[in-house]
């Protein structure tokens, strides 16, 4: 008997949700914003979901993509998309005028979106804090006045 409750106790803590960090806060990472540049901040979280530290970067060249879900922050970090993939072997999307390896599609896409963010905001682990290759979830901020202003 006891042995059943025990597994079916450890089962449930195997199934409860792990913390989340909260929302992102759209206004502060428009209050990042910095005339002339590409403001990149990455947030460190610890298991229980609470900022431990913060690193910021600024570019006035913007930061390039070094794979489909890579891009160079500085000579010795890059951060990879967690969670991305780019799909396998070949594909055609004539909307882009594209013709070719999902793997070049996903890089020359990811570099667009590096092209014009006003800010990148990231999220870490505080494990990837001092890691040259940092899994981190990404969030851009574009702005075109009179035409668009978004967080995605």
């Amino acid at each position: 008997m006891k042995r059943t409750i025990i597994a079916t106790l450890a089962s449930c803590v195997m199934a409860t949700p792990a913390l989340s960090v909260e929302d992102i806060n759209k206004d502060y990472i428009k209050s990042l914003a910095a005339p002339g540049k590409t403001v990149l901040v990455v947030e460190y979280y610890d298991g229980s979901g609470k900022i431990v530290d913060r690193k910021g970067y600024a570019s006035q060249a913007g930061y390039k993509a070094v794979s489909p879900t890579e891009f160079r922050v500085d000579e010795k970090t890059t951060l990879h998309l967690f969670g991305l993939e780019p799909c396998q072997g070949e594909m055609v999307n004539r909307k882009e005028d594209f013709a070719g390896a999902c793997s070049a599609f996903a890089q020359e896409q990811l570099q667009i979106m590096l092209k014009s963010p006003k800010v990148i905001f990231c999220r870490a682990f505080v494990s990837e804090q001092n890691a040259a290759k940092q899994n981190a979830t990404c969030y851009g901020y574009y702005n075109y006045p009179g035409s668009l202003d978004t967080v995605d």
